[in-house]
């Protein structure tokens, strides 16, 4: 029985590349952190599920 999600880890990993790259390289404040961390934070949940560490 498989204990991930292939899916949706790719999903997570690509949102915290996003959130990263936004994070460094914005060129607007609010795009930088509002943008940057919740696609960091929305990727980590997405990991999080991808691995089903409910």
């Amino acid at each position: 029985m498989k204990r991930f999600d292939g899916r949706s880890l790719t999903l997570g990993i690509t949102l915290l590349i996003v959130g990263a790259g936004l994070l460094l390289a914005a060129p607007n404040p609010l795009l930088r952190y509002a943008g940057g961390i919740t696609a960091f934070a929305i990727g980590l949940g997405v990991i999080r599920r991808g691995l089903r560490l409910d």
